[in-house]
């Protein structure tokens, strides 16, 4: 559920679990592997040291929206922990 989630977070439903939103607004030249970038290298620092209560669910996979040819968004599998 959407329980608590502040009003000013995009809510998007996917299937298959609870997923966090890497997103970057595209101009002319923007690098597509920034966004994996904070997917895979920066996501304990920019989101999982201070939202505790989620892990990454390295059971699923990376899921990824591409646009004109640049990557627009990657939604990383997160999983709430304790809760299988």
């Amino acid at each position: 559920t959407f329980e608590g989630v502040p009003d000013c977070v995009e809510k998007i439903v996917v299937p298959g679990g609870i997923y966090l939103h890497i997103t970057q607004l595209e101009v002319n030249g923007d690098n597509p592997s920034m966004t994996y970038d904070v997917a895979f290298n920066h996501i304990d620092t920019l989101f999982l040291s201070s939202h505790p209560q989620y892990e990454r669910d390295w059971s699923r996979h990376v899921v990824a929206r591409f646009r004109q040819a640049n990557c627009a968004s990657v939604f990383v599998p997160l999983s709430i922990k304790g809760k299988s």
